[in-house]
């Protein structure tokens, strides 16, 4: 009989178990790319050709979904271990999940809006 390789559990694991793991999930996860791809094309929009700009929205269109349907993948194959792994734990609370996803919000939503906010009015 095979032995079946353990995989080992890391933050975007907890991050997943922690928004349930739905249809949003891997959207969830994605929300520093979002920023990513704002500011990278505020800064190379200026640079080209208004002919290539809708080319750049393309790729960037593209990439984003080759990107989603890969991390989907990923979790896809993971999805039981993580549960199984985090239902043991303490960090199955509430409170723990909740925490988790209001500090990520804060992260990459809030506290990116406060920098714009500062270098703009600076």
């Amino acid at each position: 009989m095979r032995k079946k390789k353990k995989i080992k559990i890391n933050f975007f694991d907890f991050l997943y178990y922690a928004v349930d793991a739905g249809g949003f999930g891997v959207e969830f996860i994605m929300m520093p790319i979002l920023w990513i791809i704002l500011l990278s094309m505020s800064l190379i929009l200026p640079l080209i050709n208004p002919s290539f700009i809708s080319i750049g929205f393309i790729a960037l269109a593209i990439g984003a979904g080759l990107m989603d349907y890969l991390m989907r993948c990923y979790f896809y194959k993971r999805e039981d271990a993580i549960w199984k792994h985090f239902d043991k734990t303490k960090y199955r609370k509430a409170t723990w999940r909740w925490g988790f996803v209001g500090l990520w919000i804060f992260l990459w939503v809030v506290l990116p809006l406060i920098v714009i906010g500062l270098c703009v009015r600076g």
